[in-house]
């Protein structure tokens, strides 16, 4: 039954971070759009990237060994967790790609 919920929340985890991403992207186009200012929008725009910075990338780096260690689903070795680093890697990647590009479009 741990392996269901590990699989769930893996999936949930890759829907948020591309999720999260949009969010990122429609924020900063938003600001762009309705504050006029230079100044004014481009501290506005980077406190949001500073904000996604400061608590996403930890999360879509790390959630993946976190969950596998505190579930403990699978061993825990270096290798393991190193392969979970590598996927969340991955994961906030193709999100932020994925993300950015399908915001463009629009």
């Amino acid at each position: 039954m741990n392996i269901l919920l590990f699989i769930f929340l893996i999936i949930v985890y890759i829907c948020v971070c591309y999720f999260a991403v949009r969010v990122i992207w429609w924020s900063r186009s938003r600001i762009t759009a309705t504050v006029v200012s230079g100044v004014k929008r481009v501290v506005i725009e980077w406190s949001v990237s500073l904000i996604f910075l400061i608590l996403f990338i930890p999360f879509g780096v790390f959630f993946p060994a976190w969950l596998s260690e505190s579930m403990e689903v699978v061993e825990r070795t270096r290798n393991i967790t190193a392969g979970l680093i590598l996927f969340g890697s991955a994961v906030l990647a193709a999100s932020a790609f994925l993300g950015q590009r399908k915001s463009i479009e629009r």
